[in-house]
């Protein structure tokens, strides 16, 4: 598989946004970096099953302060 990135993009540099949002982020931060992946779809694998864990009665929730 090749990834090719055809824009770059120097996102880590504050020194290149003036300000930032009321999250704190870069001011133009997504709208530089919308669309920027070049490479094949993502794809999310499957997760697998939860843990089965054991459950605590009463006493046992209590003693663990």
């Amino acid at each position: 598989m090749t990834i090719q990135n055809t824009k770059s993009l120097n996102i880590n540099s504050k020194d290149n946004y003036e300000s930032t949002d009321t999250t704190g982020w870069p001011d133009g931060l997504y709208e530089t970096t919308l669309g920027a992946w070049a490479g094949e779809p993502l794809i999310r694998e499957p997760q697998g099953e939860y843990e089965q864990r054991l459950k605590l009665n009463d006493n046992q929730s209590e003693n663990m302060d």
